[in-house]
């Protein structure tokens, strides 16, 4: 009884090229066609990234040749760096891939818990392709986290794609099957808030300079964050967002309380504190400041702003804080540094 299936689900209709497969339609595929075609894994693979397991299953052949070509990039890709990857620790770079890694691993069992292949499949052999590569740009080598974010992926490749994951795990070393190799618990039994909420941070910074860069070119990008003393009213707009209030309760309440602090537009800085809340999520924000006090901006931005050049595509980014008197003030931007939301200037500046 513990190795039978927890639950079992039934797709729709199988279509070909979005048409019903029947007799009498002429398209009927035979599966031993198939894998001669594309091999049992391109098929696999591109099976589940079809379709969820309850939608109409939709067999198309430019997704399966996609599918071929992703998992030999992916094969490739783990080949190389496993064999050029050194035992040491690259700091910052090593904490971020282990921290990514902990993310993937806790969504793809949280995906295959509720029976969402397809979106494990493209967590999987897109998502965290795309992570390994920008880890790699960002460190310029591959340290001991490259081999532990590798062993682990290989797992989670195995149910998609059983025989390359075994030729592979076979490759890197590891012995017996990877079938039967189990993802450490502690890897997905509880959320690393802290890192969960500070990579949302980034992704909100990121999202802000991209806006910025789409209409004002350079290679560098300078951000300004807002003063401490700002940084209480994340906490106030967290816990009235958590509690249901809408924008226009939060402003009510905490539009003098902004003013006291020294914001100047206090409807325009509350609505950018709470767009920035609701994308971190309220409830991850306040446990992160029950447990670290408050969000250091500049903390995180400096540690992570090797990273955000290199998913900017940027030569580099400088951090200051808006309240620093030493720190030069481009383009003004100090003062329009609010919490969440750092001061943003983009230019081309001399190294240094």
């Amino acid at each position: 009884r513990g190795l039978w299936p927890r639950r079992i689900g039934a797709n729709g209709w199988v279509l070909v090229e979005g048409a019903k497969m029947s007799k009498s339609r002429g398209n009927v595929k035979l599966l031993k066609n198939l894998v001669e075609a594309y091999s049992p894994d391109a098929l696999r693979l591109g099976l589940a990234l079809g379709a969820e397991v309850d939608q109409d299953l939709d067999l198309r052949e430019d997704v399966v040749i996609s599918a071929a070509r992703q998992l030999m990039r992916v094969y490739e890709v783990v080949r190389r760096v496993w064999s050029e990857s050194e035992d040491v620790d690259l700091g910052e770079a090593d904490e971020w891939l282990r921290g990514t890694l902990r993310q993937h691993v806790a969504g793809y069992v949280e995906e295959l818990e509720r029976a969402r292949l397809r979106s494990a499949a493209i967590r999987t052999f897109f998502r965290m392709l795309e992570d390994l590569e920008t880890y790699l740009r960002w460190a310029g080598r591959a340290g001991r986290a490259a081999r532990e974010y590798i062993a682990t992926w290989v797992k989670m490749m195995s149910p998609f794609t059983p025989f390359i994951a075994e030729e592979l795990w076979e490759s890197l070393g590891c012995g017996g099957y990877v079938a039967k190799a189990t993802i450490p618990r502690e890897l997905y039994g509880e959320r690393d808030v802290e890192f969960d909420v500070e990579q949302r941070y980034v992704e909100l910074v990121l999202n802000d300079v991209r806006s910025v860069l789409e209409v004002t070119k350079g290679d560098v990008v300078v951000l300004y964050t807002a003063d401490r003393e700002l940084t209480e009213l994340v906490r106030r707009v967290a816990e009235m967002a958590l509690s249901g209030s809408e924008l226009r309760d939060i402003v009510r309440a905490l539009r003098e309380e902004a003013a006291r602090v020294g914001v100047g537009d206090a409807f325009r800085t509350l609505r950018s504190v709470h767009e920035a809340v609701n994308y971190i999520t309220p409830s991850a924000l306040l446990r992160y400041l029950e447990r670290r006090g408050y969000l250091d901006e500049y903390e995180v931005l400096v540690k992570y702003r090797g990273l955000l050049a290199v998913k900017l595509g940027v030569r580099e980014v400088r951090v200051y804080r808006a309240s620093d008197p030493e720190a030069p003030d481009y383009g003004g931007r100090k003062r329009r540094a609010l919490p969440l939301r750092p001061g943003i200037y983009v230019t081309s500046l001399p190294q240094g």
